[in-house]
């Protein structure tokens, strides 16, 4: 059967205009979260001499919350200079608690469906993570006759804490905590040439974090021939692009032409190995 997936949030936001020339503070807080839950029935039935026959249901459930602030302030100097500056901060919880059994010894019910009397359990998956992150970031843009830019800097700091077990004792959880400070410059520069013509270029370094089923530990037996799950070790990938583009405008129409490099650290990568006739897929660095 299909699984359920309510969800909720709530937010309060706030903005003080300093003056009216559009220097500001805003602030935000927002919570959030979903519950999923659901039991998925999948039967294989294979060629002979191939995995035998069975009959599977993975029980799935999970609670997710998450917490965001944010502040903000803006500082327009003259009219064609302006400076912001902001904190930022989140904490999320993702709990995933599955199972899975085969199920045995079926009979054919009233209305034509199996029902089975007897489940062997082969799956046992507790999946808890935490991650806190601390932000602060400035930002100076400008214009100077032809020349534009944009100059930012962000600082952040992620905390992260995962715990998974596979059999249902207290003794059986394995814990990993990990915590590291980035630094991400931006950089967006113009020029304006007479005639419409415009040179652009940009720098940019950001974080991508592995999410999801690419953390979660859980094993998906499915298919007894194609098993994938999750490595809660993963590392944050670290991506940096350096940009060039020229831009040629005219009354109806526009051509543009660019150069693009991107290059990153600690790269997420789906790996597949074989190992006694089996395909397992999982995430790697």
């Amino acid at each position: 059967q299909a699984g359920m997936r309510p969800s909720y949030s709530v937010s309060l936001d706030y903005a003080y205009e300093i003056d009216p020339k559009g220097s500001e503070v805003r602030t935000s807080i927002e919570y959030s979260g979903h519950n999923r839950s659901g039991d998925y029935l999948y039967k294989q039935r294979a060629l002979q001499g191939y995995s035998p026959e069975y009959t599977q249901i993975q029980r799935q459930n999970g609670h997710n919350q998450n917490v965001n602030y944010k502040l903000d302030y803006t500082q327009k100097i003259g009219q064609t200079q302006k400076v912001e500056a902001g904190l930022y901060g989140s904490w999320q919880q993702r709990l995933a608690p599955s199972r899975a059994w085969n199920l045995l010894d079926g009979e054919e019910g009233p209305d034509g469906s199996t029902i089975y009397y007897n489940s062997v359990l082969i799956q046992f998956n507790d999946f808890d993570y935490e991650e806190w992150i601390a932000a602060m970031y400035a930002t100076y843009g400008a214009k100077f006759g032809p020349f534009s830019m944009s100059l930012g800097l962000r600082g952040e700091y992620t905390n992260t804490y995962v715990r998974t077990r596979d059999v249902e004792e207290e003794s059986a959880w394995s814990s990993t905590r990990r915590g590291y400070f980035e630094v991400y410059p931006t950089a967006f520069l113009s020029y304006a040439f007479p005639n419409n013509h415009e040179l652009q270029a940009n720098y940019t370094r950001r974080i991508n974090r592995p999410r999801g089923r690419q953390i979660n530990s859980f094993r998906d037996m499915s298919d007894s021939t194609n098993i994938s799950f999750g490595n809660p070790l993963l590392d944050p990938e670290i991506s940096s692009a350096v940009e060039l583009n020229y831009l040629k405008t005219w009354d109806n129409h526009a051509i543009s032409a660019g150069l693009y490099y991107r290059f990153s650290d600690n790269a997420i990568e789906r790996v597949r190995y074989l190992d006694d006739n089996v395909m397992y897929s999982t995430f790697e660095n």
